[in-house]
């Protein structure tokens, strides 16, 4: 009798797996005082959220400041806020060395002073809403 109890819950667990939350999330890049910016991103595409953050369920935001080279190479890349802790930063560091950069149309490659704020916005019950928080997130500042 207790072999078959074991069996039918065996089979209920292997039946019925249990589903993992699904978690949204985005990364809102906006650019600090670079009205007339030479260098620009070579891809708009969203960054993806990362990994790091995403496990703790951390969210929060970043500033940075870098140079773009003549050569489009990101350098002397350094972090002036990060909320609500260092992790922030750490990863915000990580996507800008990634990152390609290109000159804007009828631009001429020069050394650039870059600063971007880059919002890390987790929840909702989709992209779209993760989007929204982020907006709003994003109207406040970036300083402890």
């Amino acid at each position: 009798m207790m072999l078959r109890k074991s069996a039918a819950m065996l089979t209920l667990f292997t039946l019925f797996p249990v589903i993992a939350a699904t978690q949204y999330a985005d990364v809102l890049v906006t650019p600090i005082d670079n009205a007339s910016a030479v260098w620009q991103r070579a891809s708009d595409n969203t960054p993806k959220y990362p990994v790091a953050l995403a496990r703790e369920g951390k969210r929060g935001c970043a500033v940075i400041r870098f140079v773009v080279s003549e050569e489009g190479e990101a350098s002397d890349i350094s972090v002036v806020e990060s909320v609500p802790d260092v992790d922030m930063g750490r990863e915000a560091l990580k996507l800008i060395r990634h990152w390609e950069w290109v000159t804007k149309s009828n631009k001429t490659a020069t050394a650039e002073d870059k600063t971007l704020r880059l919002d890390f916005c987790m929840g909702g019950s989709s992209v779209a809403e993760a989007h929204q928080r982020c907006m709003r997130q994003a109207e406040y500042r970036c300083s402890q």
